[in-house]
C-alpha cells in the first residue's frame, strides 16, 4: 500500500500545537458546593480560598451568590503572557466575605490579604463586617503588601471594618484600615494599582486611614470611588513611616472623581475631641493628581501636609476639585506645626471652597501652615458668615515663597468685613490684605453667582459670574485636565476660575 507523504504544513501544525501556550482553567464557588469537588461549574468548591488556591495565571475564580465566613489569601500572580489571575463573582451575583463569626488573630490581618503578588484583579466582591477589641491588633478589608504590579479592584465594597480596643495613654493601640497599601520593599515598588468605583463607608478606625496608599508605592489611580462615615481620614498618600527601607514615598498617583463625605476623627478615642481627619489627605507623599472630586463634611477637605520633621510633601496638583461644608477647613497645606515637616512646590488651581469651617473655628476656607514655593490660582473661595477666607498663623520663615494670584473671594460681610490672616496678621478688610501682602494682584471679590447655594449647592456659574474668563491668562489646561463635570477646561478668552468652566 502506498501511503501519501506528511504534507509540510503538518509538521508546523505539530510545533504550534506542542509550543502553545497552555490555558489556565477557571473555577467555581458556591455556598452549596465542596472543596473536594474539581471546582467545575457543575460540582463547585465551597471556600473561595479553595478557588484561589486551584487558580494559576489566567484563571478566574467565579464565586456564586452568597456569603463566605473566611479569611482569603491570595497567594498566586497572573502575567503579561498568561493574563491575570481574578476572583469576582459571578455574573451579577451578590457576593459577601464576611467576618462577622471570625476573631482576628494577634498581628495584622485582613478579609482578603494579598503579598508580593501581580497581576491580580477583585472584582464585585463585598468585604464585611470584620472587627476586634483587642488592643494592638491590626485588622483591615483588603491588606496588599510587599512589592507587586498590575493590581487591579473594581466594583467592590468594604464596610463596617471596627477595630472597637481601649486605648492606651498616648492614645494608641486602636487600628483598623478599610483598606490599606503598603509597598513594604526597599528596592521594588508595588506599582500600577487601580481602584474604580470601591465604595469604603462606616469604618471604625482608631489611629489609621479609610483607604491608605504608603511606603514603596509608585503609580497608583483611584477612580470614582465612594468613601463616607468613616471616623478617620477618607484617602491618604503617605511617605516617610519607614514602611519601606528607602523609597518611603507613595508616590505618582491620580486620585480622580471620588466622592468623599462625613469624614470625622471627633469621639474617635484616638483623637479625642479634635476634628483632624482629612477627607483627601497626601502626608509625605510627592507628585499626586487629586482632581474633579467632592469633599463635604469632613474635618478637612483637602489636605497637604508631612508628619516627618525636616522631610517634605512635593509636587502634587490639586486641581478642578469642589469641597464645602466641611467641619475645620476646606483645605489645608503645609506642615501643621514646627515638630513637623513641610510642603513644597505644589499646585492648587481650579478649585472652589464654599462654606467650610462650620465648626466656626476661625480657620476659614484655606488654612497655610509650614510650607513653600506653592502656588494657589484661579480658586473660588466663598466664607460663611464667620466671613473668614484664609489663615496663615505662621511667620513670614515658614510659610515663603507662596504665590496667591487670579483667585476670586467672596463673603457675606462684603469686601470690608472681610478676615483674612497672613503671616500671623489680621487683616479686616480684603483692601488691606492686598496692599501688605502683596498677594492677589490679579484676584476679585465679588459674589460668584453660583447657580444655587442651598444644603446641596450646585456650584456651576450663572452666566453673568465674574468669575468667567477670570483666570490667569498665561495659563493653560494641563494635560487630559477637564473641569469638574468633564467639560473642556478653557472655553473663552482665559480659564474660569473655580471647578467649572462655563
Amino acid at each position: 500500500m502506498r501511503t501519501l507523504p506528511c504534507p509540510a504544513i503538518s509538521i508546523y501544525l505539530l510545533v504550534a500545537i506542542l509550543s502553545a501556550p497552555c490555558f489556565s482553567a477557571d473555577f467555581f464557588v458556591a455556598t452549596t458546593g465542596d472543596d473536594s469537588n474539581p471546582g467545575t461549574e457543575a460540582q463547585p468548591f465551597k471556600s473561595v480560598q479553595k478557588g484561589c488556591d486551584a487558580a494559576s495565571a489566567g484563571s478566574t475564580i467565579f464565586v456564586k451568590a452568597g456569603v463566605y465566613s473566611e479569611r482569603v489569601v491570595i497567594s498566586k500572580s497572573g502575567n503579561a503572557s498568561d493574563g491575570f489571575v481574578t476572583l469576582r463573582n459571578f455574573a451579577s451575583d451578590s457576593v459577601a466575605i464576611d467576618g462577622t463569626a471570625l476573631i482576628a488573630p494577634d498581628g495584622s490581618s485582613a478579609l482578603l490579604t494579598i503579598t508580593n503578588q501581580s497581576y491580580v484583579r477583585i472584582q464585585g466582591l463585598e468585604f464585611r463586617n470584620y472587627a476586634t477589641a483587642a488592643s494592638n491588633v491590626v485588622i483591615a478589608g483588603i491588606y496588599l503588601s510587599g512589592a507587586g504590579d498590575h493590581l487591579e479592584f473594581r466594583n467592590d465594597h468594604v464596610h463596617h471594618i471596627a477595630n472597637n480596643a481601649t486605648v492606651d495613654a498616648n492614645k494608641m493601640g486602636r487600628d483598623a484600615f478599610g483598606i490599606a497599601n503598603y509597598g513594604t520593599s526597599g528596592t521594588t515598588p508595588l506599582t500600577n494599582i487601580l481602584y474604580d468605583n470601591v465604595e469604603v463607608d462606616h469604618c471604625t478606625l482608631g489611629s489609621s486611614e479609610s483607604f491608605t496608599f504608603n511606603g514603596n508605592i509608585d503609580g497608583f489611580t483611584v477612580t470614582n470611588c465612594t468613601v463616607h462615615d468613616n471616623d478617620n481620614i477618607g484617602i491618604d498618600g503617605i511617605g516617610w513611616e519607614k514602611t519601606a527601607p528607602s523609597n518611603d514615598q507613595a508616590r505618582n498617583g491620580i486620585i480622580r472623581g471620588n466622592l468623599v463625605f462625613n469624614i470625622n476623627s471627633k469621639g474617635n478615642p484616638a483623637y479625642g475631641a479634635d476634628s483632624s481627619a482629612g477627607g483627601i489627605y497626601v502626608d509625605g507623599g510627592r507628585d499626586i493628581l487629586i482632581e474633579r472630586n467632592h469633599v463635604y463634611n469632613a474635618d478637612y477637605g483637602i489636605e497637604i501636609g508631612c508628619e516627618h520633621k525636616g522631610k517634605t510633601a512635593s509636587g502634587m496638583i490639586v486641581r478642578d476639585n469642589i469641597v464645602h461644608h466641611c467641619t475645620t477647613t476646606g483645605l489645608g497645606f503645609g506642615g501643621y506645626d514646627l515638630k513637623r515637616g513641610t510642603t513644597i512646590n505644589c499646585q492648587i488651581l481650579n478649585n472652589t471652597f464654599f462654606h467650610n469651617d462650620t465648626s466656626n473655628s476661625f480657620t476659614g476656607e484655606v488654612t497655610i501652615a509650614v510650607t513653600k514655593n506653592n502656588v494657589f490660582k484661579n480658586n473660588i473661595l466663598v466664607a460663611s458668615s464667620q466671613n473668614v477666607l484664609i489663615t496663615n498663623p505662621f511667620a513670614k520663615a515658614k510659610s515663603v515663597g507662596n504665590v496667591f494670584d487670579y483667585n476670586l473671594y467672596f463673603c457675606p460681610g462684603g469686601a470690608d468685613g472681610a478676615t483674612l490672616n497672613w503671616n500671623k496678621k489680621d487683616y479686616n478688610s480684603f483692601s488691606s490684605y492686598l496692599k501688605s501682602t502683596k498677594q492677589d494682584a490679579h484676584s476679585k471679590f465679588a459674589d460668584p453667582l453660583f447657580v444655587s447655594t442651598g444644603a446641596l449647592p450646585d456650584l456651576r456659574l450663572q452666566a453673568n459670574s465674574p468669575g468667567i474668563d477670570s483666570g490667569d491668562p498665561s495659563l493653560s489646561p494641563g494635560a487630559n485636565e477637564t473641569d469638574f463635570a468633564g467639560n473642556p477646561r478653557k472655553n473663552g478668552a482665559a480659564i474660569d476660575v473655580g471647578a467649572y468652566e462655563k
